[in-house]
């Protein structure tokens, strides 16, 4: 089998990182009942702006189901679709479905008390240089939150929206941060199950488009009892897809390089991407020279499946995160490690993250890239055709970006 999980457009990074307050076994931090001090860190009051004319200049409701968005961001702030209460404040813009609170934020604060080295540590860095201090507050697991990718739905927002301002944005955070598969066997159930939940928040919150970027697989050989619980939770989406056949769906095709899936294989569930619907399209991605990507699954001709650029996007990053792609983040325990052992310089350190860490855009490859541009032209399609139904969005779409290989 080629695929077994996969975690938006990226696999994750197996390490064990024990600098600045993080394991990649055990998560440091869940959300959940933080102080009011981190509370703040994690969930930040949102900037000024005018609310109820924002949600008004929304003419389409994108739903982001991933890690979070900063909600702050400036390339963001104005899309961002708060419920209001009667005195037009914001009570929430979507669920945390691992906080469990209405502020689905890319930030992980942290739980426990941080370390005198982990206060060294963060200290002399800015100290180094007064730029860091924004990325490294204390009260944030900086380096976990570059471990569990959670600039990823920021990053997914920003290519949806593209600088129109009709575009609103809800937000549902279904990813538990540094959860390993080897670690924890109902790992994907557990994705799984936030993924249908936060599909039926959305579609009750009034989102016109679903989208969804995690691509899981369950072989009944595997693991029966796991695939017959994933069997009931298909049928549950099966049933939300019929009811909700004003909404369209769309779901990443996964990165297992190649691995081609019908949703028709005996024994074999891939969820979401593998689910046969009329109002639930599939994106894979291509490359600059027109071809499937190495990297991207193939979705057979019983899924309805276009392909998008995916390949080299350039991307927006949370505000205050340390956006550190893959490539680099593997690197980043070694300087820890050597700062422990007294074989390396804070100011090293600096210039790392200077030279990898602060910069925008970030560039990604992937197919959850490839569906947020697939959102985007939705989007646009249906402000332009406020009559149509999903599935002549899915057509038009077919029409132009779809074709087999």
């Amino acid at each position: 089998m080629h695929c077994r999980i996969e975690i938006f457009a990226l696999s994750i990074l197996v390490a064990v990182v024990t600098a600045l307050g993080c394991s990649g076994i055990v998560p440091c931090d869940n959300q959940r009942d933080l102080p009011a001090h981190i509370e703040a860190a994690v969930n930040p009051i949102p900037v000024r702006r005018h609310f109820i004319q924002n949600n008004s200049h929304h003419k389409i409701l994108v739903a982001v189901i991933d890690t979070g968005i900063d909600y702050n961001h400036p390339k963001l702030v104005n899309n961002i679709h708060f419920c209001l209460d009667r005195n037009h404040r914001p009570v929430r813009l979507g669920w945390d479905f691992i906080g469990q609170d209405g502020w689905p934020s890319p930030y992980i604060g942290r739980r426990n008390s941080v370390s005198d080295f982990e206060r060294d540590v963060i200290d002399k860095l800015i100290h180094e240089e007064a730029a860091l201090e924004i990325y490294l507050d204390k009260r944030r697991n900086v380096v976990q939150e570059c471990l569990a990718s959670a600039w990823h739905g920021t990053s997914l927002a920003g290519l949806i929206v593209q600088d129109c301002r009709y575009i609103g944005l809800l937000g549902y955070r279904v990813i538990p941060p540094n959860r390993m598969p080897q670690v924890h066997p109902d790992y994907a159930l557990q994705i799984s199950e936030n993924l249908l939940r936060a599909c039926r928040y959305a579609v009750e919150d009034g989102a016109n488009i679903v989208v969804m970027t995690a691509f899981l697989h369950f072989d009944m050989a595997d693991d029966d009892i796991s695939y017959l619980r994933m069997k009931k939770l298909r049928h549950q989406f099966e049933e939300l897809l019929k009811i909700h056949d004003d909404v369209l769906f769309l779901a990443s095709a996964g990165n297992c390089n190649g691995y081609t899936f019908s949703g028709q294989a005996a024994n074999q569930i891939d969820f979401p991407a593998g689910i046969p619907a009329e109002n639930l399209l599939v994106v894979g991605s291509f490359s600059k020279e027109g071809h499937p990507s190495c990297f991207s699954n193939i979705p057979s001709h019983q899924i309805r499946a276009v392909y998008f650029p995916g390949e080299d996007m350039e991307c927006i990053c949370p505000l205050k995160m340390l956006g550190l792609p893959d490539k680099y983040l593997a690197t980043l325990p070694t300087f820890f490690d050597d700062l422990l052992e007294g074989n390396e310089s804070y100011g090293s350190l600096v210039s790392y993250l200077q030279m990898m860490g602060i910069k925008e855009p970030m560039i990604n490859s992937g197919t959850s890239f490839s569906t947020a541009l697939a959102a985007s032209a939705c989007a646009k399609l249906w402000v332009e055709n406020v009559q149509a139904a999903p599935r002549d969005i899915i057509e038009k779409l077919l029409d132009v970006f779809g074709g087999s290989f």
